[in-house]
């Protein structure tokens, strides 16, 4: 948006840095958030910061105890259950509407960008990291791109942040790597996509994302 007040800029701004830090567990579990720290740190005033927070606190990334401060939220084996439940309704229903209407051209750009990821080497935590986010935005954004509703893709999109910082906790703290079948079961997804197979197409999300799940799950307690 064009000629938005500087404040919010910068709210916009601190957003991101914090939520960063938060997915890259600078900021881990249960930390408290100084908010006074930050302001002094980053010489801007509280406002915005508060601002941030309170968006950070709606995504689920932070929570705020009365008379106490704000705290990062602490993850756990009933939250990412929960996310990923949501996850698979709301894309089985994105894929429905999807599969008929996204461009040929689309679907053939995703299917080279695959292909350039069907042999990753992921030597590192910020090495797994870049590839599963490179191709969820692939195979997951050409679907919430052509679904036809922003809210739904909105939605989709915060639990697939929510997500991510399961997925960063699991690279850097045990070196696990789900790469062969993420990718797999991303390439089954954009096969029945291809064909327009829209029954197909939505039973391949939903066992992607049911499988993602278990193979995530079993890390946290």
């Amino acid at each position: 948006m064009k000629n938005r007040p500087m404040r919010y800029v910068l709210t916009d701004e601190l957003y991101k840095l914090i939520k960063q830090q938060i997915l890259s567990y600078q900021l881990k579990s249960g930390d408290r958030i100084n908010i006074d720290q930050l302001s002094r740190k980053w010489e801007v005033s509280n406002i915005p910061i508060r601002e941030a927070l309170s968006r950070l606190a709606s995504e689920g990334f932070v929570e705020t105890v009365p008379f106490k401060g704000t705290f990062v939220s602490h993850i756990s084996r009933k939250e990412l259950h929960s996310i990923f439940e949501i996850r698979r309704v709301l894309e089985s229903y994105a894929v429905e509407k999807a599969t008929p209407v996204i461009p040929q051209w689309e679907l053939l750009a995703v299917q080279e960008h695959l292909q350039q990821l069907s042999s990753p080497t992921v030597i590192s935590a910020s090495g797994f990291r870049n590839w599963i986010e490179s191709i969820n935005n692939s195979v997951h954004g050409v679907v919430l791109k052509y679904c036809d509703n922003d809210v739904l893709a909105a939605a989709v999109n915060e639990h697939i942040a929510r997500i991510q910082r399961y997925l960063n906790y699991i690279a850097i703290f045990t070196q696990a790597d789900f790469s062969e079948a993420e990718w797999m079961e991303h390439h089954d997804i954009l096969t029945a996509l291809q064909s327009r197979d829209t029954t197909r197409a939505v039973q391949a999300m939903a066992t992607h994302l049911k499988n993602a799940c278990e193979r995530t799950i079993v890390f946290f307690t």
